[in-house]
């Protein structure tokens, strides 16, 4: 005999499956994953630095591996990120933020350079306000995105 309980769950899951009716939760961020990730960025960038100062990678090599990096891994990486990104999921008043955050990050710079550097010059203000504000978003953003969404 069936209790009172599991025939309602029951009737519920009916009409759910009746009426097409789906319920999907919002993708919950998993802040436990951000220190695994934030240290396995660094312990790269570490090992990387460790290799070149005690010549285990001379700099032709690092230079190979550089280009490698930079015209074949980064590329594909990407594509295949957006190849499988689900734009539901994505939380657009995040990037938002993010974006006027930087642009005011940008023009700040920009400005504060043509105000103090002598003579003005144009590029020097673009290069540094460009240097303050895309410094590491990929090589840092991406491994911290993968793990607190995933």
């Amino acid at each position: 005999m069936d209790s009172p309980v599991s025939l309602v769950d029951r009737s519920i899951a009916m009409a759910n499956i009746s009426h097409n009716v789906t319920t999907t939760a919002p993708p919950v961020l998993s802040v436990d994953n951000l220190y695994p990730a934030i240290f396995q960025c660094f312990a790269i960038i570490m090992a990387g630095y460790i290799a070149g100062r005690a010549n285990l990678i001379s700099e032709l090599q690092g230079k190979g591996i550089g280009t490698f990096v930079g015209k074949f891994c980064l590329p594909a990486l990407l594509f295949r990120s957006m190849v499988v990104l689900d734009f539901s999921t994505v939380d657009w008043f995040f990037l938002l933020g993010i974006a006027i955050s930087k642009t005011i990050v940008f023009v700040a710079v920009a400005v504060l350079t043509l105000l103090l550097k002598r003579p003005v010059h144009l590029g020097y203000a673009g290069l540094f306000a460009i240097f303050a504000t895309q410094s590491n978003d990929f090589a840092l953003g991406y491994p911290i995105c993968k793990y607190l969404m995933f």
